[in-house]
Formats: C-alpha cells, sequence, structure tokens
C-alpha cells in the first residue's frame, strides 16, 4: 500500500545548501519524496512511499533522510 506524508526539518546553518542536500537525499533512498526547499534553512519531504504499513512506511522515511541530514 502506498502512504502520503511530509517530513519538515529544520537545517544547520553549518550545511543548508539545498541543492547539496536534495542530492544526499536521493542517495539516501529518499527517491520517492518531494522536496520543498522554498523556505531558507528549512526542507520540507513529500513522501509517497510503498509499505506494508503507515508505520513501516514513516520510520523507513525517517532513517533515509537521517542518512542524509547533518547531525544537529
Amino acid at each position: 500500500m502506498k502512504y502520503a506524508f511530509t517530513l519538515k526539518y529544520q537545517l544547520s546553518p553549518d550545511d543548508n545548501d539545498p541543492d547539496t542536500l536534495v542530492e544526499r537525499l536521493y542517495e539516501a533512498g529518499c527517491d520517492d519524496a518531494i522536496a520543498g526547499t522554498g523556505l531558507a534553512g528549512r526542507i520540507a519531504l513529500a513522501f509517497d512511499r510503498e509499505a506494508e504499513s503507515a508505520s513501516a512506511a514513516i520510520l523507513g522515511a525517517l532513517a533515509d533522510a537521517r542518512r542524509a541530514m547533518p547531525p544537529p
């Protein structure tokens, strides 16, 4: 089943280049998300993820995004 949800992040001032971050997110497995970078210092990821359950979809997306995001 497909699940649609959005994750929103405030970016670190040290690592907030949206183009670089979007590329890292794609490489980390977030290729099923649309990234919104319209607000400086923030990113929103609108997912449309296939999974067995809603929690599996969200937890998988969180793990993928954390691999790409710099630590706070």
